[in-house]
């Protein structure tokens, strides 16, 4: 994903956790945040966007069960889009980065 992300042209902020995504997400402009990561829920991080009203886009990627309860907490949280994987497509990532 960074290697595609980079090589169309974007700059990308990488984290492996819940701590390293929240000390990274005012630097970033639109954030792709997976629902399971090692130290806890992508929700977290949603929640933390969410309350700093910042108005950056939120993309929830994630392979979680449609209707299941973390999906619902980020669903409550209105994320700008939530893409099912494995089933994610850079089309679709640029599509939803590009747009305005």
């Amino acid at each position: 994903m960074r290697v595609w992300l980079v090589s169309s042209g974007y700059a990308v902020l990488e984290a492996g956790s819940v701590q390293e995504a929240l000390s990274l997400v005012d630097d970033a402009s639109c954030i792709l945040l997976d629902l399971r990561l090692p130290d806890g829920s992508g929700v977290e991080v949603l929640e933390h966007v969410r309350a700093r009203a910042t108005g950056q886009r939120v993309i929830v990627m994630t392979a979680e069960p449609q209707g299941g309860p973390e999906v619902g907490r980020a669903e409550a949280l209105s994320p700008y889009a939530i893409l099912w994987k494995p089933h994610v497509e850079f089309k679709q990532i640029n599509q939803l980065l590009s747009a305005r």
